[in-house]
């Protein structure tokens, strides 16, 4: 049994990692818990504190200055109460209300959301990113790792620099990136862009809209199986990688 607290309302959470797993739990329930007890639980708005529970670990600072830094294009969301969690080492798991806005900055260990979220900041240096659903958009990054999302009801932008990167359903626009690994997205008709080094594409239409495909590859070939058209744009670039595009 961990610490439950309170999350105010339009209040979001923060979880930063040091070393070790981090997985949130969206559930029916009212209150935060947060397991082991014994992890650092900040309750701050518009960026001050407001009820420190247990001394905070310096090593963390520099994730939560990034994820700060990252949320400033929505003003609104930067003035929000923010229940922060912090861990050194150790895995952890944070059990919130289903539709909570979260953001998890992990320096070494995955990253698992279950459950039906709100909006997603997500990264990581050394560990895979593995999201169940947000309502509303994701942004998740990682530098040494996959990264796998079931639904996105705003736009996502993905990206990871060593490790393959997929999206089963994305209502809005789309963009994903990875150096070294392969992308797959199934799009319901937003704008997708996509850029691969060293990996192919794989796109699904998951609507009865037809894209304007703009492929570029050195050495990668394309392979059309839907009605292309103009109803949305599907950018790939790859220096050697091939595209494949299918419908419903």
């Amino acid at each position: 049994m961990g610490s439950q607290y309170d999350l105010p309302e339009n209040g979001r959470i923060r979880v930063l990692s040091a070393s070790g797993s981090v997985t949130v739990f969206a559930e029916e329930r009212s209150d935060i818990e947060v397991e082991p007890a014994n992890r650092t639980v900040e309750l701050k708005e518009s960026g001050r504190h407001r009820h420190r529970h247990r001394r905070g670990q310096g090593i963390l600072d520099h994730f939560r200055k990034g994820s700060q830094d990252s949320e400033r294009d929505d003003a609104p969301p930067e003035r929000r109460p923010v229940l922060e969690v912090k861990s050194k080492s150790g895995n952890i798991e944070v059990r919130c209300p289903i539709g909570t806005d979260v953001s998890v900055g992990a320096m070494s260990g995955s990253v698992k959301l279950i459950g039906t979220f709100g909006s997603l900041k997500i990264s990581t240096v050394s560990g895979s990113i593995d999201i169940d659903t947000a309502t509303g958009n994701v942004d998740a990054r990682c530098v040494s790792g996959s990264i796998t999302v079931k639904s996105v009801g705003g736009r996502a932008d993905v990206s990871s620099k060593s490790g393959r990167v997929r999206i089963d359903r994305v209502e809005g626009a789309a963009h994903a990136s990875t150096i070294s690994g392969g992308v797959e997205i199934g799009t319901v008709g937003g704008d997708v862009e996509l850029k691969m080094v060293s990996g192919g594409a794989k796109v699904k239409v998951l609507s009865e809209k037809h894209p304007r495909i703009r492929f570029s590859s050195l050495s990668g070939k394309m392979r059309c199986e839907c009605t292309q058209g103009s109803d949305f744009d599907l950018k790939v670039k790859s220096i050697s990688g091939s595209l494949e595009v299918t419908g419903r």
